[in-house]
């Protein structure tokens, strides 16, 4: 029997399921994705922070990673200003803030649309407080210039001993103190407000403390 050329160029063909598959194709690397470098237990550490998230047939790898706790000076905390070196809150001051400035003028004035400088002291026979008043209108004079920066600006009094010991010691305030309570806070620690301020700083932080005492003002 003859045979064509392309009859024997023909072979019959494997079945379909036993044809071998072309290997897979990698998948390519996303940009995003990092080599895994570095030594065995900084690996062992990434791989402990990873975990897969599925969702049907799709699943997504997530790294659990922890927020950096931001650090900052005292000097770049806003309001820093405002807390004395004992734990005063110099924002409620009410000098700091000019109530008490304001006030005086406010009365300062209307004792002179009055004319009270002129006649009170000539009421001493009957009330004899106002043999004083000329003292009083002194009083009152200096009570209309009164103003402070703050004490860490150096307001208040400038031979503190409080402020003194502090910044001797590079201390932001008592609060960083080992010392505290001590014989210096004594006086101002008869305000219990005081060293409950201090104690807030060291469980809260200055900042969440500055938040909290802004928020009562």
């Amino acid at each position: 029997m003859m045979t064509s050329a392309y009859s024997r160029s023909w072979q019959p063909s494997a079945p379909r399921h036993l044809t071998t598959l072309p290997p897979p194709r990698s998948r390519p690397r996303d940009s995003r994705e990092q080599p895994d470098t570095g030594p065995p237990i900084l690996k062992t550490f990434r791989r402990l922070l990873t975990t897969n998230i599925c969702s049907g047939k799709r699943c997504r790898t997530t790294v659990l990673t922890s927020r950096r706790k931001e650090v900052r000076t005292v000097g770049e905390i806003e309001g820093a200003e405002l807390v004395a070196y004992c734990g005063l809150y110099c924002g409620a001051c009410a000098i700091k803030n000019g109530q008490i400035r304001n006030a005086a003028k406010s009365l300062q004035a209307m004792l002179k649309a009055y004319g009270y400088p002129d006649w009170a002291p000539t009421l001493a026979e009957f009330v004899p407080a106002t043999k004083h008043y000329p003292e009083f209108e002194g009083v009152l004079e200096w009570l209309t210039a009164q103003d402070c920066e703050g004490c860490p600006a150096g307001g208040g009094n400038p031979a503190c001993a409080i402020r003194i010991c502090a910044r001797e010691k590079g201390f932001a305030g008592c609060w960083e103190c080992g010392e505290d309570p001590c014989e210096k806070l004594q006086a101002i620690d008869q305000d219990s407000r005081v060293p409950e301020s201090r104690q807030r700083i060291r469980e809260a932080g200055l900042e969440a403390w500055l938040a909290e005492q802004a928020a009562k003002v």
